[in-house]
């Protein structure tokens, strides 16, 4: 099974499992933010890289499930670049698509903690 397979049944069975919880209340949204990526490589002469950070942008959509009173678990289904660049001429990008699954706890009334996995897969790739 291909990966662009996985994501998509992945993502089908977290709106299943979204929408069947309706009832308590989830909670939407949208998620836009900034990244910023580079990659380094300590390798023997000549394989010594010098790169640069990238700056990228991801978008894409968020629910809170609820679990209980405090706890709640965030899915968010996320579409965003990264990469990396050895000067202004040589620039490297990865479209990724990712799939944060995090359970957090709400301590106070606008604080949450959570820790979760992040399930991602490389789309496409450009120079």
């Amino acid at each position: 099974m291909n990966y662009y397979l996985k994501v998509c049944c992945l993502a089908a069975v977290l709106l299943l499992l979204c929408s069947q919880v309706k009832a308590q209340k989830n909670q939407w949204g949208l998620k836009l933010g900034s990244t910023l990526s580079n990659i380094s490589y300590n390798g023997a002469p000549p394989f010594d890289l010098s790169t640069k950070f990238v700056h990228a942008l991801h978008i894409g959509a968020l629910t809170d499930i609820p679990l209980g009173e405090r706890l709640q678990l965030r899915t968010e289904l996320l579409v965003g670049s990264k990469g990396y660049r050895f000067d202004e001429a040589v620039r490297f990008n990865l479209l990724y698509a990712s799939i944060p699954v995090i359970p957090t706890y709400t301590i106070f009334n606008r604080l949450a903690a959570g820790i979760g996995i992040d399930l991602g897969v490389r789309i496409a790739d450009w120079a």
